[in-house]
């Protein structure tokens, strides 16, 4: 095979390939397994469109599978249409892959390193392809240290961190896809304990790596780490997003919103509690900061992001506003017990305080003036938050 561009892509991604369940099991279910194995046969037989119908099929197959078995497939269908010069579609699988591997930064920046072969074969993706291999680097040089005290799974993530950074090293100065490390041979075994290798392949196999890896013996031991949760925000029911109405602002939260990961320097992160009587670490309420749950639709329009029904919004405690400011407005009576509170755009013109829907439901047209609220018996007009960011549902 000559050195071209493409086929170097082609052996570094059956290379790195070979990392992804280096210390664990497959994620394929049996007819995953099947269809893969249907999808290889007609990529060797050069059946083009029987290939790309199988590849279809696993596509929805995925659709109903867990995220990881989810991002394992779509990897796999990449590495494929990468087989068959489709780089755009396979950049594409890679990425989605990605976006699926949410819960092991080992299989996520295997990933990430695939997306970049594919994309310096794609017009003006240098770039990109370099910060998709710096991101799969960051990812592993964070599991070499945190495996620091495991001599095995140590020197692996060492010696996989060395080849990278002479690849991205080579890559910028040269400005195109260096070649494959001289000993990447030693990358297509699959280990699944320290120091016991499950599957062994030779060098020469190791450039003929199959999309698909069986499931090893499930009896094998895996790492299991159970995650603990930060609990950063209260969350409290509910701020309207239409007419002054009930407010819970000042009532008791309703939850807090918890984490189990956290995303620095593009990489995940789990959080492990220092006490194991404390398992969830509390930090809702201690910084000024809390959700509110949008009960209608006045902020619908809202610029740059859509404010809708059942989206949470992160406010900060505060009683001014700058003119703009999307706020939390409350009229409150004396003793608390008629509260009512709006999301609107806070506007301040000739004196007077206005505050301003953006929707498309016909009934929130009006500005309100605010300052009408002043004159209410028992009652005072006032800011109890800033909105800073709308946390929306996100589909799978």
């Amino acid at each position: 095979m000559t050195n071209t561009p493409e086929s170097i892509a082609q052996s570094w991604l059956r290379y790195v390939h070979s990392w992804l369940n280096y210390w664990d099991n497959s994620s394929l279910s049996s007819p995953a397994e099947l269809l893969l194995a249907r999808l290889e046969e007609r990529r060797k037989k050069n059946e083009s469109k029987l290939a790309w119908d199988t590849m279809n099929d696993l596509r929805r197959l995925s659709d109903k599978s867990e995220e990881k078995e989810c991002a394992e497939i779509l990897l796999c269908c990449g590495l494929v249409a990468a087989e068959m010069d489709n780089f755009r579609d396979a950049l594409k699988l890679f990425q989605g892959a990605s976006s699926k591997y949410t819960t092991s930064q080992h299989h996520r920046a295997v990933a990430f390193w695939m997306a970049g072969c594919v994309q310096w074969l794609l017009p003006n993706k240098e770039v990109d392809a370099i910060n998709s291999w710096r991101t799969s680097m960051k990812a592993f040089e964070a599991l070499r240290d945190y495996n620091k005290s495991k001599g095995p799974r140590y020197d692996w993530y060492e010696k996989r961190c060395q080849d990278m950074a002479f690849a991205l090293d080579s890559a910028t100065k040269q400005y195109m896809i260096p070649a494959l490390p001289e000993d990447s041979g030693e990358g297509a075994q699959n280990q699944n304990t320290d120091g016991e290798h499950s599957q062994t392949l030779s060098t020469e196999d190791s450039t003929h790596v199959s999309p698909i890896h069986h499931t090893v013996d499930s009896s094998k031991a895996r790492m299991n780490i159970t995650v603990d949760r930060l609990s950063v925000f209260s969350v409290y029911d509910h701020i309207a997003a239409g007419d002054f109405s009930p407010s819970g602002i000042l009532l008791e939260p309703i939850s807090n919103m918890e984490i189990d990961r956290v995303l620095i320097d593009d990489c995940q992160y789990g959080i492990f509690s220092l006490s194991r009587d404390q398992r969830i670490l509390n930090l809702a309420g201690e910084h000024g900061f809390y959700l509110l749950r949008v009960h209608g639709t006045s902020m619908n329009k809202a610029k740059p992001i859509s404010i809708e029904n059942g989206d949470y919004v992160l406010m900060r405690a505060q009683r001014t506003a700058d003119n703009g400011d999307i706020v939390a407005a409350e009229i409150s009576s004396i003793d608390n017990q008629d509260n009512q509170a709006t999301l609107k755009r806070f506007v301040k013109s000739n004196g007077k305080i206005y505050l301003l829907p953006e929707s498309d439901n016909p009934k929130y047209i009006d500005k309100m003036d605010a300052n009408d609220y002043y004159t209410k018996l028992d009652h005072g007009f006032h800011i109890c938050g800033k909105a800073l960011a709308v946390f929306k549902p996100m589909s799978d």
